[in-house]
């Protein structure tokens, strides 16, 4: 596919894919004019005796904060001319703020949908055919995803730049890098100076999709003991030594939302991991290991990491992470923990909807 320059090359490869489609469905395009002083070009779909007059706008980025701003402008448009946005990709969460303001689409992966008249085509589920941008693979990076941890455990909260930089130790322009990015996508909004979370499940959702808990460094152990033990010698070492640990995956989700057994601890440690080894008689293992000590890829996953019956356990939101992404029956034991404790995070849009 031709390298995306400008917004000409965008409406020119949307309108031959949206022909292309159009005949599929027995619908015949033809273009009006291109000068009119709202839409990029005018157009008239044809289909047995009936036609149908088309706006077509073109937006060279799909985020959802620019489909937001094109459906708030429709609202002021003549309603006897039925707009379609043409963009270079729209995502599943794009297509949904569309469809709900009775907007088309056509992007150039080829997924399109119109609905007008008797007309309903929709061809969906294709993926970008453009490399990921930078800003959408950083959303989430380790320092990043910080960002989304605060937001998440206090999702009523407004928060100022100030407050967020005192919160994370990190500095307000980095932090307002990142907010930028939330705002385009529309998971925050802001209210005066203050921002909050605007789609709590979907920003949990966006995040689930790019973690994986094997980013974070693994170390397998055989404990001779049982995994009831381990958890008091690491408790009784970590607090001597004063080194954050954590218990994660099915040794976490057992304290808060016990549904399925697993015989293998998992553990967050901030420290030595040789020196825990030697001290706590673990024998290293390529097989058979009924202990794994995670060396954390960020130190956000101690974020808010919660003290039950005398152990050190990690957030609900990283456990229901590091379960979401393991797969299996680790599946199951995200959806009891997020019924039991996140459920406040499954509502949909919260704000300014």
């Amino acid at each position: 596919m031709p390298k995306i320059i400008n917004k000409e090359n965008i409406l020119n490869q949307g309108l031959i894919l949206l022909k292309q489609i159009c005949a599929e469905n027995a619908l015949t395009v033809e273009i009006i004019h291109t000068d009119d002083k709202i839409y990029d070009v005018l157009i008239k779909i044809r289909w047995n005796r009936s036609d149908a007059l088309i706006g077509v706008e073109v937006l060279s980025s799909g985020l959802p904060r620019f489909l937001l701003e094109f459906a708030g402008a429709t609202k002021l448009i003549n309603t006897s001319i039925y707009p379609v946005l043409i963009a270079p990709y729209i995502s599943p969460k794009g297509a949904q703020i569309l469809k709900a303001h009775k907007i088309g689409y056509c992007d150039l992966a080829g997924n399109c949908y119109v609905a007008f008249k008797n007309v309903l085509i929709s061809k969906t589920g294709l993926a970008n055919p453009l490399p990921a941008r930078k800003e959408a693979r950083s959303l989430f990076a380790p320092r990043a995803s910080r960002l989304t941890r605060v937001f998440l455990s206090d999702p009523l909260r407004g928060w100022l730049l100030k407050d967020l930089s005192q919160e994370l130790k990190m500095s307000v322009g980095y932090i307002h890098s990142v907010v930028t990015k939330l705002l385009q996508q529309d998971y925050l909004m802001k209210q005066g100076k203050k921002l909050y979370v605007k789609d709590r499940e979907g920003l949990l959702s966006a995040w689930a999709s790019s973690y994986h808990f094997t980013i974070n460094e693994n170390s397998e152990f055989y404990f001779s003991k049982s995994l009831d033990e381990f958890e008091k010698a690491i408790e009784q070492y970590c607090s001597n030594l004063q080194i954050r640990y954590a218990l994660t995956l099915f040794s976490g989700a057992r304290y808060r939302a016990p549904f399925v057994r697993y015989p293998r601890l998992h553990a967050y440690f901030d420290g030595d991991i040789e020196r825990l080894a030697k001290e706590l008689d673990l024998k290293p293992v390529a097989t058979g290991a009924n202990i794994v000590i995670l060396t954390p890829y960020d130190e956000g996953v101690f974020y808010k990491s919660q003290r039950i019956q005398d152990r050190n356990i990690v957030s609900d939101i990283q456990l229901y992470l590091d379960l979401q992404s393991a797969k299996g029956r680790a599946e199951e034991q995200a959806s009891a923990l997020a019924f039991q404790h996140l459920h406040y995070l499954f509502k949909g849009r919260t704000m300014g909807t």
